[in-house]
């Protein structure tokens, strides 16, 4: 199962925190992470942080 099917899954919810995330030069782990929070389902309250 992928990360975003696991995310998707959880029914409680959560916080997703991407620490250090400003130290990420490559675009395309910025490219997913975007796909990643913009293909997550909006129906119940989830909160990510990045740092």
């Amino acid at each position: 199962m992928t990360l975003l099917n696991e995310l998707a899954a959880v029914e409680a919810e959560f916080v997703l925190v991407l620490d250090d995330y400003h130290a990420i030069a490559t675009q395309a782990i910025h490219d997913k992470i975007g796909f990643l929070l913009s293909h997550l389902p909006l129906n119940d309250c989830r909160r990510f942080t990045l740092r």
